[in-house]
């Protein structure tokens, strides 16, 4: 149903296909030296970036995605984790271990990670999880670099997604925090941290152009009803449209 100022906006959820031509992988470089010293992925990537954007565009989304695509070809998935796991600090070398028991059986007592041909016996294969050995850091993530290159792509917010601090714990092997919850916290701050470091001035420019036109500079008080989040999105939508450049701090205000 479409209405004047719709409360919700329209999105996906996950990985996009890559395109067919798009075959160069980052192979564990950090997204900025790939993009700046290798002409055939930056070239590749660019355009496969632009080409998910505008047929999300056509198809009326109004918050689009990337795509994922900095993600490798690789076997069972494995760059929604390995993509951290590559270049993250306070991780050590690979730990083979045995897993898979959090996935039930389908039907009888044959799980699916023990079932050749099921994309969770390729997961399995290829899970090699690192040792936390030491504070884990961002390294280079690069997650801002990725979101400015998106973003310069369409007038409408681009949204990232990334493997959660919880499922980074679920898979690396803590040899360094005490619980869980340290190890959670701590693999929390450093996949955002990279995010609202490289947001940070775009989102107070934002907050500044709201105030003027909603007369709110916080989203909690004007966000705290469904009129209130009506109002938020109005007053967002013609801060936007009056200098597109307030859009480089649309995502980390929707998350916030």
């Amino acid at each position: 149903m479409t209405t004047r100022t719709p409360p919700l906006a329209t999105t996906i959820t996950g990985s996009l296909p890559r395109p067919h031509w798009f075959t160069e992988n980052l192979r564990g470089r950090p997204f900025l030296t790939a993009m700046g010293s290798d002409l055939s992925y930056c070239e590749q990537y660019s355009d496969a970036v632009a080409t998910l954007i505008a047929d999300q565009s056509r198809a009326g989304l109004d918050i689009v995605s990337d795509g994922e695509m900095r993600f490798d070809i690789d076997i069972g998935g494995r760059s929604w984790f390995g993509y951290l796991f590559d270049r993250m600090t306070g991780l050590g070398d690979a730990d083979v271990r045995a897993g898979g028991a959090e996935w039930t059986a389908r039907a009888g007592t044959r799980r699916r990670t023990d079932t050749p041909g099921d994309i969770l016996h390729e997961v399995m294969q290829s899970r090699m999880p690192p040792l936390v050995t030491g504070p884990v850091g961002p390294g280079q993530l690069q997650y801002d670099a990725i979101w400015k290159t998106a973003q310069r792509c369409t007038h409408k917010p681009v949204k990232l997604g990334s493997c959660s601090a919880q499922m980074i714990d679920k898979l690396a092997v803590n040899r360094f925090y005490k619980d869980r919850r340290e190890s959670v916290m701590a693999l929390s701050e450093s996949t955002t941290l990279p995010i609202f470091n490289g947001m940070s001035r775009s989102r107070r420019i934002l907050r500044r152009s709201i105030s003027r036109y909603a007369g709110c500079a916080e989203r909690p008080r004007c966000g705290a009803t469904l009129a209130g989040a009506i109002r938020w999105r109005s007053a967002l939508s013609r801060a936007t449209h009056t200098n597109p450049h307030y859009l480089t701090s649309i995502v980390s205000t929707l998350t916030s």
